[in-house]
């Protein structure tokens, strides 16, 4: 997608949106040879931005401005508004849902919504150029609470739950090119394959005997969650040498002590967003019996960087490659 913004015309601004990859929700119908056709409601538009181009030609230059100053982004998706920080964008925000708010960057005091059901009419009252919906919104409710906006031709872009490091890097390029600033989102990808390459090229080292058994937690309590194959963490615990003790199955998953105590890790990792995870496990009744718990092989990881499917999961690869790893990436230069 790309906006065309004209100022100082009416007091306010004018956007000319085109529809994003297929991939993703699209808002306006397209011809049969893949280009958008236009409404007849946007011809006067469009007479209006010609006639604002040519005043521009012949008005003095003014100073430049960035894109921060001039979008207005709503984010109702925590991967979106990673991403979003990832690319310098988050001072383009004027609202969130309750599980961006907490994450690294984000400004105080913007507008907080209810991520799987949002008060669309109160987010379209921030005037936004730009929406960013987690698929979660539509798949959890079955509605689609922006359709009336985007029918009208409204920037909305619902981002799906990425199951992969190449889903990662498709949604930073697509975010990327809707915010105008494609260069930025090819940038952070090559610094994510960067970082890849030079850890895979380690691990490439490592004999297949040598990879630990890797249990990896998100949730505690009544019951115990983790991950099979398909979800971007397993990749990471591949990729940086281990072997989820789960691969068997897939996606997200609830397991029970029975099963992790009958699969003895070697190394237990948690992301659980509390300080006193990881000694929560090795104090469990009969955890003792785990090779992981009695060498003391238990880690909290960085809950930021793994949480979200977003370029921040290459520090939890990092993170995780040093803790499997420890004898050839301990001093690794980073």
């Amino acid at each position: 997608m790309s906006i065309l913004r004209i100022p100082h015309v009416f007091n306010s601004h004018i956007s000319l949106v085109l529809p994003p990859l297929h991939r993703y929700s699209g808002f306006m119908n397209r011809s049969c040879r893949g280009f958008p056709a236009i409404p007849v409601r946007l011809i006067p538009v469009l007479a209006v931005l010609a006639a604002a181009v040519l005043m521009a030609g012949c008005s003095p230059r003014k100073e430049s401005r960035t894109v921060r100053d001039t979008l207005r982004i709503v984010s109702l998706s925590p991967a979106a508004t990673s991403i979003l920080h990832d690319l310098s964008l988050t001072e383009s925000l004027v609202g969130i849902d309750r599980w961006s708010a907490p994450l690294q960057g984000v400004p105080d005091g913007l507008a907080v919504f209810d991520m799987i059901n949002p008060d669309a009419e109160r987010v379209m009252a921030l005037e936004p150029d730009i929406i960013f919906v987690s698929s979660m919104t539509r798949d959890a409710t079955g509605r689609d609470p922006f359709k009336p906006f985007s029918e009208r031709g409204m920037a909305v872009h619902y981002i799906p739950v990425s199951d992969s490091l190449d889903a990662i890097r498709r949604d930073v390029r697509f975010i990327a090119e809707a915010c105008g600033v494609p260069e930025s989102g090819e940038s952070l990808v090559g610094a994510m394959d960067a970082t890849l390459r030079r850890i895979s090229r380690i691990v490439a080292t490592i004999p297949e005997d040598k990879r630990k058994r890797v249990y990896f937690e998100i949730g505690a309590g009544s019951k115990l969650y983790s991950f099979g194959s398909g979800v971007y963490l397993d990749e990471l615990v591949c990729a940086a040498g281990g072997k989820n003790i789960f691969a068997g199955e897939y996606g997200w998953i609830a397991v029970h002590a029975e099963q992790i105590l009958a699969r003895d890790p070697e190394i237990i990792l948690t992301n659980v967003p509390d300080a006193g995870a990881a000694a929560e496990i090795v104090s469990r009744p009969g955890w003792d019996a785990l090779k992981a718990v009695r060498e003391r092989h238990v880690y909290a990881i960085d809950h930021g960087a793994s949480s979200q499917p977003a370029p921040s999961v290459i520090r939890a690869l990092e993170e995780i490659a040093r803790i499997l790893h420890p004898d050839v990436f301990t001093g690794e230069e980073k």
